[in-house]
């Protein structure tokens, strides 16, 4: 019985140039509602009587 050898290394995963571009499109997303939401907080915390 053979026991199957595990390579160390995971395996390379070439990124596609529309890969590169959706992976922006989303990091840039993100950064925009965290920012909103983070922007909402900080008025919220400033001046409750508006929430």
């Amino acid at each position: 019985m053979t026991i199957p050898r595990i390579s160390p290394t995971p395996p390379h995963h070439s990124l596609t140039h529309e890969n590169e571009a959706s992976m922006s499109v989303e990091n840039a997303v993100g950064l925009i509602v965290a920012v909103t939401l983070l922007v909402y907080l900080i008025i919220a915390l400033i001046k409750p009587e508006k929430f």
